[in-house]
């Protein structure tokens, strides 16, 4: 089966699932796209996200579209919720539904009509007449494009459109949606990671090595994440930066100077999604604080030591002040991780101290976890 993507890279969500998507099936399918090669991805999928608890969900507007697929599927009873007018389909039921159809190609165009963008095969794309009747027009594809983010890439700015892919184009943006899926916080916050535009190129030539390099940025993120359970640019970024066994791997792969990821935070607000936080996560290995092993573990252990403490404040559930000097530790380490600036490693000491004392000096890990520091050359 051939798999192509004809849309050059871009920020907007749509084009960067379907990268995804792409760069999965690449990654497990070097040679041969087969229905057996793409079952066994699927299955990676959902015992990862089984693994973690994880999964999406549609919105309201989406079942018309859901209903469409699993009318394909005769075997596949169909789960709802919701009333009537605002009937919601089992997420884990449409994939269930959709990794099973027939596929003889998937290959992905893009083309803009009065009122009507169209993505899918050239046959497709073609006739916008059948649009409407043949594709199907999902709420998450076009989350960023009435936020604005990619309107002027995709020549949409000041054009209200109605976006409806084919079959195989849904299947592959579903694909690279959940290969991409790190966490779910507080049910409405959906976060995922992908590859920053300009490098999605560069990932397809070696997809193995990337995707391989996607998932434990993931893992770790998701592990993060479930500890967190709020939003810290700070604590989500040191949480990779300061990971010295994912750096190793990335070194050992000799695959780039900089691995540039970007990190969303989606949210469903009613029927439909909003973008809320879309931030760079930037890998440089080349930093001269990589070549010290064991400074970088020891700051390692510290994040993850000072996390539980930064969610009790980013939750408003600290009545004496440690959990926000834990924070604010972080927050200079964070700070020195991107201006390289030693001086602020003193003022991520001194808030260790100070969350020391504000704990009446009783927990001591932040004793320990000063000593492991200033132990390290």
């Amino acid at each position: 089966m051939k798999v192509n993507v004809n849309i050059p890279p871009n920020s907007s969500l749509l084009t960067s699932f379907l990268l995804e998507g792409l760069l999965k099936i690449r990654s497990r399918c070097p040679h041969d796209v087969s229905v057996e090669c793409l079952n066994k991805i699927w299955l990676e999928l959902e015992n990862n996200l089984k693994n973690r608890r994880l999964t999406f969900r549609l919105v309201g507007n989406d079942a018309k579209s859901a209903e469409k697929v699993l009318s394909l599927c005769s075997n596949i009873k169909t789960k709802s919720s919701g009333s009537k007018k605002e009937k919601l389909v089992d997420f884990n039921t449409f994939i269930e539904c959709l990794k099973k159809v027939e596929l003889n190609e998937i290959s992905v165009s893009y083309r803009i009509f009065p009122g009507m963008q169209l993505v899918g095969a050239e046959e497709f794309i073609g006739d916008p007449s059948k649009a409407k009747q043949h594709g199907y027009s999902f709420q998450i594809m076009k989350t960023d494009r009435y936020q604005g983010i990619a309107s002027l890439e995709l020549e949409l700015l000041n054009k209200q459109v109605t976006l409806y892919s084919d079959l195989p184009a849904t299947y592959l943006f579903f694909l690279g949606l959940l290969s991409s899926l790190v966490a779910n916080v507080n049910r409405d916050d959906f976060y995922f990671l992908l590859y920053e535009t300009s490098l999605l190129p560069q990932a397809l030539k070696r997809p193995g090595d990337y995707m391989d390099i996607k998932d434990k940025v993931i893992s770790r993120l998701s592990e993060t994440l479930a500890t967190l359970r709020s939003w810290s640019e700070e604590v989500i970024t040191l949480s990779i930066l300061f990971d010295a066994e994912l750096i190793s791997d990335i070194v050992k792969k000799e695959i780039a100077s900089v691995i540039n990821f970007r990190l969303l935070r989606i949210r469903i607000e009613g029927n439909t999604y909003k973008v809320y936080n879309d931030i760079p996560l930037n890998i440089y290995v080349k930093q001269e604080i990589y070549k010290n092993t064991d400074l970088i573990k020891a700051l390692h252990t510290s994040i993850k030591d000072l996390t539980p403490m930064v969610s009790k404040f980013l939750r408003g559930e600290d009545s004496t002040g440690e959990s926000q000097h834990a924070y604010l530790a972080l927050k200079y380490l964070y700070m020195y991780a991107i201006t390289g600036n030693y001086s602020l490693l003193t003022r991520y000491y001194r808030e260790l101290m100070e969350a020391y004392k504000a704990s009446g000096g009783v927990n001591e890990r932040y004793l320990t976890l000063a000593s492991r520091f200033f132990m390290k050359p």
